[in-house]
């Protein structure tokens, strides 16, 4: 199944066995899965380390700490995360690149990690300050061309922005839009506007039927993007 969903794992109100059952019942229709602090401060290291025992390289396994210190400290909170397979990690740009985000996605490259940035966020304070630096932020992306990035279907015009840079300058960097659901943008919003992927949380998480909605979301995708062959 060639998906464009990411499943935010954010919710923490349900036992560890809960993850493993979703993820297994879920796997075939998703492209990957995001776990940030909510997940590691409820469920811990061992958490971690239960669900990795489902990773597999058809998947993206992203960690979302968005990580924003100098290097050394970046690279000790992801280093247990990235040996047991965990393939995907978000920094902040703002934080730049001389003892960074140059020698993080230097370690996570050697262990065949992905970086992906943030450009912009999805709520409506990243205006007041994240957003004003983006000039800032595309120079460092287009010096350090990461992975990937993460700009906000809740502002598809920024998308469109960022998508118009990453092609001007040849950067072949994935866009990954969290805002879908419960923040307000409809599911397909991001794709049409350029995203590669959409990452949505609560809409699904807190579904009684996970599965139906990802199909329908999966539907709505594949009729904007026509059959994926990615």
């Amino acid at each position: 199944m060639n998906s464009r969903i990411i499943v935010a794992l954010d919710i923490t109100n349900k036992p560890l066995n809960w993850f493993i059952d979703f993820i297994n019942t879920t796997k075939k229709l998703v492209a990957g899965y995001k776990f940030g602090l909510p997940f590691l401060i409820r469920y811990g290291l061992e958490g971690f380390k239960e669900i990795s025992k489902l990773i597999d390289n058809k998947h993206y396994w992203i960690i979302d700490f968005k990580l924003a210190d100098i290097a050394p400290i970046m690279i000790n909170t992801v280093d247990q995360l990235v040996k047991i397979g965990y393939n995907t990690y978000i920094a902040h740009a703002f934080i730049g690149l001389e003892g960074g985000l140059l020698k993080l996605k230097e370690f996570l490259s050697k262990h065949n990690s992905k970086l992906l940035l943030v450009a912009s966020m999805s709520h409506k304070g990243s205006l007041d300050i994240i957003d004003k630096c983006l000039p800032h932020i595309l120079e460092a992306i287009k010096k350090l061309k990461p992975w990937g990035l993460v700009a906000p279907a809740t502002r598809p015009e920024r998308i469109v922005e960022i998508k118009n840079f990453l092609l001007e300058n040849n950067i072949p960097a994935k866009i990954f839009s969290p805002g879908i659901g419960a923040q307000g943008a409809a599911p397909g919003t991001a794709i049409r506007f350029g995203a590669d992927y959409e990452i949505i949380g609560r809409m699904i998480t807190l579904s009684n039927n996970p599965v139906k909605i990802i199909e329908e979301t999966n539907k709505i995708h594949k009729d904007i993007v026509g059959e994926d062959h990615r």
